[in-house]
């Protein structure tokens, strides 16, 4: 996946792709030592960036589209969702007239899926936007999820794989996450990469398939990306106060402490509760891993003021 910078804001796409790069090192690290596979969202590898003199030096070679001089950069594609999904929530979310045409739509192989598990869909549904329907950047809201079975999208797995990728991002990264977003989308299977020895006893016989990615079948998962705007956190009462600023002005991905009568309460409340207590473990097994017994202390005690803030300020706004 390509992206350029707009015009004036190459410095915002170097800091993106260098925080890019810092969160995939930091998730490998963690994985399988800190956390199970099942329990991290994926991220997208940062692969090539590319400066305006580069530009300058090559257009000839490009297409006209891209010849506007500018920073470029390129990063691992998140695959759409499978047919099965995307028909799966045209039926679900399309007015009935207007849903084979949704389906023939070409434009609407490029699903991916926002997951707002922090918000309910708004009265004006999709049903009534017979001539916009598109399943670009699709918003799954809270209440939506009720109305779909979706292998490997269960609501409160995702929510526990939110808690801990915004964990790592708080006490591993030090960053405060901000405007990041959590899409539903596809990776090729990685497949075994045969060993020496197993290499010795293929046989010609029979067609043999040694590819390390199989493009032909893929897995749904959920994804976290867009760190143009992530800004470094301290640890400390700033640094939580930023933390608490940035999930409550981004989109709402993340499950978010209920207010007194909201609609569905009950569900709400479970949900914060599992996201709470996933998020204050995650942070608990991060701190372990701190040699600094005055770092251990810190993450313990700000990830809990995190939460404990996060809930006096939503209760307050109410």
């Amino acid at each position: 996946m390509w992206k350029q910078a707009l015009h004036g804001q190459s410095g915002k796409l170097w800091h993106e792709y260098l925080t890019q790069h810092r969160v995939v090192r930091v998730f490998a690290e963690v994985k399988n030592t800190v956390f199970d596979e099942s329990e991290l969202v994926l991220v997208p590898a940062a692969y090539e960036y590319s400066c305006v003199e580069w530009y300058k030096e090559n257009e000839g070679r490009l297409p006209q589209k891209w010849r506007d001089a500018a920073d470029i950069r390129k990063s691992e594609r998140i695959f759409p969702l499978p047919q099965p999904a995307r028909e799966l929530l045209i039926d679900t979310f399309c007015a009935q007239a207007s849903r084979e045409l949704a389906k023939t739509d070409a434009g609407n192989n490029a699903c991916l899926a926002r997951i707002y598990v922090g918000k309910d869909r708004p009265k004006r549904t999709f049903s009534v936007l017979k001539n916009n329907f598109t399943l670009r950047n699709f918003p799954l809201c809270l209440d939506d999820t009720g109305k779909l079975t979706i292998q490997s999208a269960d609501v409160p797995t995702m929510a526990k794989q939110m808690a801990v990728a915004l964990a790592i991002c708080h006490w591993k990264l030090r960053n405060d996450a901000n405007d990041v977003e959590f899409v539903l989308g596809t990776s090729p299977i990685k497949v075994h990469v045969p060993t020496a020895e197993e290499l010795d006893e293929l046989s010609r016989s029979g067609p043999q398939d040694t590819r390390h990615i199989d493009y032909r079948r893929r897995e749904i998962g959920l994804w976290m990306l867009d760190f143009d705007k992530v800004r470094a956190m301290s640890w400390d009462a700033d640094g939580v106060a930023l933390a608490i600023n940035s999930v409550e002005k981004n989109d709402p991905y993340l499950p978010k402490p209920p207010r007194a009568g909201e609609d569905g309460l009950k569900l709400k409340q479970s949900l914060w509760n599992l996201f709470k207590d996933a998020y204050l473990d995650a942070s608990d097994r991060l701190a372990e891993r701190h040699d600094d017994a005055a770092e251990q202390s810190a993450i313990t005690s700000l990830s809990r003021s995190f939460i404990e803030e996060w809930e006096r300020n939503r209760a307050g706004s109410a």
